[in-house]
This record gives structure tokens, C-alpha cells and sequence, in this order.
């Protein structure tokens, strides 16, 4: 009768199977894929993002001190207005125009962050504050500072073949490497001036509306870079015309262009009327145009002529001398050589500087580092 029971005599169900998941998987039919993690190279260097943004800091930007540092330190870096016309002997606005124009769309097609650019152009500026080179180091020295700027605030840095490849190979690698050295050392290894970008920071931590004018900002201050007169301004002065110039043009919110131009006159202390009279130089840059003409050369001729009556009309037929003529036969041709106690210091192949004294040829022979102890910046003569 127990056998007969239906308590014994139903068979038992199976307990219930629990399936646990030790790791990620996907199932697919019989298959089972498993989800590889991301090796640590691929987190490091994936460009997902170009930059990431800090938050604003209550205690450190919203501080008076820190505008105050800055415009305390873009007067130590000022670059020389008069460079073209005290240092300069080979080069002119124009050729500083080209080379800006080529770093800008470098730095366009590389996506750099915004301070990059203004970044070079202030390392190039103070550099040809001090040092005279040649036309044909323009380029060179512009794809240099932009190496070096890329490498202070770019997170993902350019390196020396890319700038070679934008210069289809015209720059070479270990040029390009000898005149960062060149740069670093006669600026005293001090490279890292305050931008435009820095005060426009400390402007969005007070306003934060203003960081919708963010992309015509950098526009406007990039184009402005092309002008030697505004790029030879302090940046703080440069952050003022541009964020106006951006509320007077582009922005439609009267409300806001309005309380941006408060704000630059309590920050920076300046009339509306001295940063309006900026705005005509800043719609040339921006209007694509040149802002600089190539100097025509006014003697082109090799030999000038020797008397001020003569005839510079084209030859034409003529009678042949009478008996009572007498032809007076041409002067002797005489090679004048330069009165000069020894031969120039620079080679015909030398980068283009003017001396020896720091060329990046020479940068090798004054001072070689190859101790592992030595840890110092090298450090190198520069010119008075």
C-alpha cells in the first residue's frame, strides 16, 4: 500500500537547473563569443576624443589672481613688433603670411586643439625677435613651432614625419629636429606663453553663455594670427577684439553680445571704442584676401647705366658714321670684389642663420650630450 501512495508513487521533478555566467559571453546557436577587454594601448591612445575639458574650478579660476598672473606673463613673452625692420634682412610680412597660412591648414586637417595654433605663432614671433634668417627658412621654422606648440597642449602630439609629409619632404627629419633645438634654446627653453584661449577660459568661468561663441571664436583668432600688427598684440587684448568682434557679427542674441562687452570692459579695463578700431583688420583676415603684398623690386637690372641722358627707347635703325665722327671706344669691364678680411662665418650650406654662433649645425659641436647623467637642458650662446 506505501508503493501505492501517490506521494511515493509520482516519480520526483528534477530540481530546477541554475545556469550562472562566470564571464560575458554571447550566445549564437552552438557558437559562443566572448568579449575581449580593450588592451591598455588602445585605451591610451584611441582618438575618440581630441581633448577633454576640465571642469570650472571656483577656487582657482573665479580667483582674481589668476588673470592677474596671466597678463603679468604675456608681458614677459611679448614678441618684438619691429623685428621686420631691426632684425629681419631677408623676410617680410608676406612671407610670415604664407607660413601662417600653411601651419593654419595644418593644423585644420590635423584637428588640433584651438591654443595650438596661436601657440606657434607666438614661439615663431619671439624667435625672429632675436634671430635673422633666410627666405628659404620660413617654412622650416613655422613647421617647427607648430611641432613644438602640438607637443605642449595637443593631448595626441604631431611628430617630425608629418610635418615633413606637409611639406612634401622639403623639411627634412633631422632638420626639423636640429631646428627644435634651435628654437628651445634661444628662447631659454621658455615656450609656453599664455594664448588667447587662457582668457577666453577665464571669461566662460565668469560668463558661461559665452562658450557658444566658442567656434567663431577660434575663427576669428586664428585669421587674426595672419596680421603681423594683431598677432604682435598682448593676448589678452587679442581675446578682447575677437570675443567683440564675434558678438557684434555673429552672435544674434542682443542680450548677450551685450553682456559680453560688459563683461571685457570690467575684466580687461578697456573703451569699446579702442577695440572697435580693430575690426576693419580683423574682417581683411577674415575675408580670405591677402593681407600683405610682395614688395616689387625696384632696380631688377644687374648693370645700371651710367649717365642720366641716356636714351632707355628701343634701338632703332640708324645712318652709319660720317669721316668727321670718331667713335669713342666702350670702358673696360672691371670686376669689383667685396673688400672683406675673411670670408663670411656661414657656409653656403648652413640652415640659413646668420652666424655660427647658433646655427643648428654648430648646436652639435659646442655641447654634446650623450651621458646618461647629464640631465640639464643644453644651453647656448645667444646673439646680443
Amino acid at each position: 500500500m506505501l508503493n501505492e501512495s501517490p506521494s511515493t508513487s509520482a516519480p520526483m521533478p528534477p530540481p530546477p537547473q541554475r545556469q550562472y555566467r562566470t564571464r560575458p559571453r554571447i550566445m549564437m546557436s552552438s557558437h559562443v563569443l566572448r568579449r575581449r577587454s580593450p588592451t591598455p594601448d588602445r585605451l591610451l591612445n584611441s582618438n575618440a576624443k581630441s581633448s577633454v575639458y576640465n571642469r570650472i574650478d571656483e577656487a582657482i579660476q573665479l580667483d582674481v589672481r589668476s588673470i592677474l598672473n596671466l597678463m603679468e606673463a604675456e608681458e614677459i613673452y611679448k614678441s618684438n613688433y619691429h623685428y621686420f625692420t631691426a632684425i629681419q634682412e631677408h623676410i617680410t610680412p608676406y612671407h610670415r603670411e604664407e607660413a601662417i597660412d600653411w601651419i593654419y591648414d595644418i593644423s585644420r586637417e590635423e584637428r588640433c586643439d584651438g591654443d595650438v595654433l596661436p601657440l606657434a605663432v607666438s614661439i615663431m614671433d619671439r624667435f625672429l625677435s632675436f634671430q635673422n634668417i633666410f627666405k628659404h627658412d620660413v617654412q622650416m621654422l613655422a613647421g617647427v613651432c607648430l611641432f613644438i606648440a602640438s607637443k605642449l597642449k595637443a593631448p595626441h602630439p604631431m611628430n617630425a614625419s608629418k610635418i615633413s609629409y606637409y611639406s612634401e619632404d622639403t623639411c627634412k627629419i633631422a632638420d626639423i629636429l636640429s631646428w627644435e633645438l634651435m628654437v628651445i634654446t634661444t628662447l631659454d627653453w621658455e615656450t609656453e606663453a599664455p594664448t588667447a584661449f587662457d582668457f577666453y577660459d577665464q571669461l566662460i568661468a565668469r560668463l558661461p553663455i559665452v562658450s557658444t561663441l566658442r567656434d567663431n571664436f577660434q575663427e576669428t583668432v586664428h585669421r587674426m594670427q595672419k596680421n603681423h600688427k594683431l598677432a604682435s598684440l598682448f593676448p589678452s587684448m587679442q581675446c578682447a577684439i575677437a570675443l567683440s568682434y564675434v558678438a557684434d557679427t555673429a552672435c544674434s542674441d542682443i542680450l548677450l553680445a551685450s553682456s559680453t562687452k560688459s563683461l571685457l570692459a570690467a575684466i580687461f579695463q578697456l573703451q569699446s571704442g579702442l577695440v572697435e578700431s580693430y575690426y576693419g583688420m580683423v574682417k581683411r583676415c577674415l575675408s580670405g584676401e591677402r593681407v600683405y603684398s610682395l614688395p616689387e623690386n625696384i632696380n631688377t637690372t644687374l648693370f645700371a647705366p651710367t649717365s642720366q641722358n641716356v636714351s632707355m627707347a628701343p634701338f632703332a635703325p640708324f645712318a652709319p658714321p660720317s669721316s668727321s665722327e670718331t667713335l669713342t671706344p666702350p670702358p673696360p669691364m672691371v670686376m669689383v670684389e667685396a673688400a672683406v678680411a675673411a670670408t663670411p662665418l656661414t657656409p653656403l650650406n648652413d640652415s640659413g642663420f646668420s652666424s655660427d654662433v647658433s646655427s643648428p649645425e654648430s648646436a652639435g659641436k659646442r655641447k654634446s650630450r650623450f651621458s646618461d647623467d647629464d640631465v640639464t637642458p643644453p644651453k647656448m650662446c645667444r646673439l646680443k
